[in-house]
C-alpha cells in the first residue's frame, strides 16, 4: 500500500468517526465579559464605525504587499 492509500485509509476512518454535535459551552464570566464589551459607547447603534474600513483596508494592504521568500 503506497502513501496514497494510507492516507486516504486514515481521513475515511476520520470521516466515519462520531463527532461531539451541540452548542458550545460558554461560561458564564465569558458571558458577562461580552455583555461589557456590548455595552460600551463605541458598541452602541449609531457610534463612529469608520475606522473599522480603515483597519480593513490596512489589513488587505499589508498582505496584498507581503511575498513568499
Amino acid at each position: 500500500m503506497d502513501a496514497d492509500e494510507r492516507s486516504l485509509r486514515i481521513l475515511e476512518q476520520y470521516a466515519q468517526a462520531p463527532r461531539e454535535v451541540g452548542p458550545a459551552a460558554l461560561s458564564q464570566e465569558y458571558l458577562d465579559d461580552i455583555a461589557k464589551v456590548e455595552a460600551l459607547p463605541q458598541n452602541q447603534s449609531g457610534a463612529d464605525k469608520s475606522w473599522v474600513h480603515r483597519a480593513q483596508a490596512n489589513f488587505l494592504r499589508h498582505y496584498q504587499r507581503a511575498q513568499r521568500r
